[in-house]
């Protein structure tokens, strides 16, 4: 078994590469070893803020005698690719979110990941926020009763006219693939499979080729609705991303802090200190690396992964369609093709 820390590589120096170099000194179990980037520039920076090498081809690093773990922080197109040639390789990936593009290419993904039997996960860092492992919690204790709504916005005004994020053969889409991967991906924690959905978008603020402002209605598989808003045009006048209502009690979990108020007792309760996004990225990669040491198991799973791509895709349909698109029906048809 490899011993900590783990020799990480570093695929991608972009802005969500440059938000992990702050989390990672936080994580004991790894030690960054090299930065690879298609912009050398980009990654002699962020190689100097690691203290780590920068490699000019990337395949170099594909290599378990030279990396024990790979993080991609790449734009959605180049995933397929890049975790095809690190599992082939055997040396264990963790890849920023989404896995890819599309459900096809997702599945592709994670069947290598199982003929190769190489670790592979999808960076989620929603679900190491402290804030929302509590909201779990009290969801799954019983203390709101039953849960019947849960209610979701990543809203805020970004100009994305020049960034890849809007360019749809780079990103896979606009705002929803974007932020509504991790939208998914906490009502599936908090609640459990999607069941079907209904998306909708709004005129468009910039004049973007993609979907930049969106309501999304989530049905999951045991009953609960829930609605998602996002947009890359407005910024919402509340500190709350996520809300949870059940029959007996809600609670709200915020950027600076959450809530939980219980119908036995009117007075509102804190909890937790809000959002900390170096907390959330090193979170996530400790699991992922302690699942690589045998020391934890592995919170976010490819079947979680492919769930969530799944139920982008399902938006998108329903945004063509303007109706509602059952999931798990998608899902059956696939597998049976």
């Amino acid at each position: 078994m490899t011993a900590a820390p783990l020799r990480l590589a570093v695929v991608g120096a972009g802005a969500i590469a440059h938000a992990y170099k702050l989390a990672l000194p936080t994580v004991d179990e790894v030690r960054p070893v090299a930065v690879a980037d298609v912009r050398h520039e980009a990654a002699e920076a962020l190689a100097e803020a690691l203290g780590c090498a920068v490699v000019s081809d990337v395949a170099e690093l594909a290599d378990p005698a030279r990396t024990d773990l790979v993080l991609i922080a790449t734009p959605p197109n180049t995933h397929e690719e890049l975790c095809g040639l690190f599992l082939r390789a055997g040396v264990p990936v963790m890849c920023e979110k989404p896995l890819s593009v599309d459900s096809v290419s997702t599945r592709r993904i994670v069947a290598l990941a199982e003929s190769t039997g190489t670790l592979l996960t999808m960076a989620s860092k929603f679900r190491f926020v402290p804030d929302v492992i509590e909201a779990r919690s009290l969801i799954q204790s019983g203390s709101l009763g039953r849960v019947i709504r849960v209610e979701n916005a990543f809203a805020s005004r970004v100009d994305m006219r020049n960034r890849w994020n809007a360019d749809r053969a780079i990103s896979g889409g606009g705002v929803i693939i974007d932020n509504g991967t991790h939208s998914i991906d906490i009502m599936r924690y908090l609640l459990g499979p999607v069941d079907e959905v209904f998306a909708a978008s709004a005129v468009s603020a910039s004049d973007l080729t993609v979907e930049e402002t969106v309501a999304i209605m989530v049905r999951m598989v045991d009953g609960q609705l829930g609605s998602i808003d996002l947009s890359w045009s407005l910024d919402r006048i509340t500190d709350r991303y996520l809300a949870v209502f059940g029959t007996e009690g809600s609670l709200e979990v915020g950027w600076k802090g959450s809530r939980l108020r219980l119908a036995s007792n009117p007075a509102e309760t804190k909890f937790g200190d809000g959002y900390d996004k170096v907390v959330a990225l090193g979170g996530n990669v400790r699991n992922v690396a302690r699942a690589v040491l045998g020391e934890e198991e592995l919170i976010v799973k490819p079947a979680d992964a492919l769930a969530s791509v799944a139920a982008v895709d399902a938006c998108y349909e329903s945004l063509q369609l303007g109706a509602w698109v059952n999931v798990q029906a998608r899902k059956r048809e696939r597998i049976s093709a």
